[in-house]
């Protein structure tokens, strides 16, 4: 069940046009004897990072440099709450911080604090409105399937079902978005809605023309410019194109290029160890590597493990059996990554090239990937 078995690793960034600034949130309570402490959490540069705000006398304040939208996690910790851990992250919300004032008012909850002064939480909220009803669907189907027994996952006229309603609702949404892009081009969230539209291999042919439609400021600020290169990145590495080469250390640190298979049909396969359905799929590419390896078949295997996780990737490799060279691809710094080369917004993602470095094929899974071999390995 293949679209219940993808890891969306991408967050793209969405329009960021503020020049640099400040920002300042003040929040205050219902209840001038509300206290405790309120956290911060957000993803930025490459990294996690973290602020937090004592709550005193029912109000508090953050205030930091903006260089645009910034979303944000935000937790409430009561100094009223029990010392169970399981209740700190109950009273929690995602909002947005950028440049100049912001005020939220707490009636009941941080979750249900209303916010003014800012346009783009606003927008925030029409964006997910609009997206509500479809995610709680799509996310009530995985629930499902995932709760199916072992016997119930075999029968296909029961997995049928679940995937002909994951479609509609996907469709659904889908068309949602496209009709959201067209009528807010300027919208901070039309990149992150192209997005959704693309889908987790990327459909040129669904967002290249929306992208296309947007304003010229959208299309030239720094994210309309990536999502263009996401774009070319795409079509560079279509099937019959050749494949772009690139160089990564390999398990014990020393460089490796892809063309140095050159000569060989390559499997260059995309995971990671914190991946479910990566390493699901592990045992039927070593199934197949075992089926070919003495053919003129290899497999190049990159993980998008950061370098804290080393050695969770180096245990995964272990574990899994993988005897096929494994390439990481954890250096933020390093220009030509394999993972930006070949667009890699989802894992698990894999590419067929075949002796002369063309693309012959792309995410190829179980039956299929033996299926493909066997077509173009005589």
């Amino acid at each position: 069940m293949k679209k219940l078995l993808i890891i969306t690793m991408l967050s793209i960034p969405v329009m960021a046009m503020a020049q640099s600034n400040t920002y300042t949130l003040k929040g205050k309570f219902k209840s001038a004897a509300a206290g405790g402490k309120v956290y911060l959490n957000y993803y930025k540069d490459g990294a996690t990072k973290k602020d937090s705000a004592l709550v005193q006398n029912g109000v508090f304040e953050f205030k930091g440099p903006s260089d645009g939208p910034q979303q944000v996690y935000m937790t409430f910790v009561s100094k009223d709450s029990p010392a169970d851990k399981k209740s700190r992250g109950r009273d929690s919300r995602s909002m947005y911080l950028d440049k100049g004032l912001i005020l939220m008012k707490v009636t009941d909850s941080i979750k249900t604090a209303t916010i003014s002064g800012s346009a783009i939480n606003t927008d925030y909220k029409k964006y997910t409105e609009l997206l509500k009803a479809s995610e709680t669907a799509i996310s009530g189907l995985r629930k499902e399937y995932y709760g199916l027994s072992a016997e119930q996952r075999k029968e296909a006229a029961t997995v049928k079902l679940i995937e002909d309603k994951m479609d509609k609702a996907e469709a659904g949404q889908k068309e949602a978005l496209v009709t959201y892009v067209k009528q807010n081009p300027g919208s901070y969230f039309c990149f992150e809605a192209l997005q959704k539209v693309a889908g987790p291999y990327f459909d040129i042919s669904k967002v290249e023309p929306l992208f296309n439609g947007l304003p010229a400021a959208q299309r030239n600020a720094k994210e309309g410019q990536a999502f263009a290169a996401s774009i070319a990145a795409n079509k560079s590495t279509a099937i019959g194109k050749a494949a772009p080469d690139f160089t990564h250390l390999d398990m014990g640190d020393k460089p490796v290029k892809l063309s140095d298979f050159k000569g060989k049909y390559i499997l260059l396969d995309f995971w990671a160890s914190w991946c479910g359905p990566c390493r699901a799929e592990n045992p039927n590419v070593l199934k197949a590597y075992n089926a070919y390896k003495d053919k003129n078949f290899t497999v190049l295997g990159v993980s998008v493990d950061q370098e804290k996780d080393k050695d969770k990737w180096l245990k995964a490799i272990k574990d899994d059996g993988m005897q096929w060279t494994q390439l990481i691809d954890s250096d933020r710094s390093n220009k030509k990554r394999a993972g930006d080369l070949y667009a890699i917004k989802s894992i698990p993602s894999n590419f067929l090239i075949d002796p002369s470095g063309k693309i012959i094929a792309k995410n190829l899974r179980g039956e299929a990937l033996e299926k493909k071999l066997a077509e173009v390995i005589k």
